[in-house]
């Protein structure tokens, strides 16, 4: 492996872990559930970036309902 793959793959895991939504928020979410106990911090960070891809794909199909609308 190269160094310029070695940084690469650095400038995704930064990208990755990189969230929009504050993380400490969620965990104060998902620990309102009364079976769940314990949550560490991956599974925080996995149900933030679902949360956000969530959003994300929410945003386009409302986006596709308008333009259906005009057609």
């Amino acid at each position: 492996m190269s160094v310029e793959e070695v940084a690469h793959e650095d400038v995704d895991l930064e990208q990755l872990l990189k969230c929009s939504l504050p993380t400490s928020r969620v965990k104060k979410i998902c620990r309102l559930d009364p079976d769940l106990t314990m949550i560490g911090s991956d599974a925080v960070l996995f149900v933030t970036k679902a949360t956000i891809k969530f959003f994300a794909l929410e945003k386009v199909f409302d986006i596709v309902l308008t333009l259906l609308k005009w057609l």
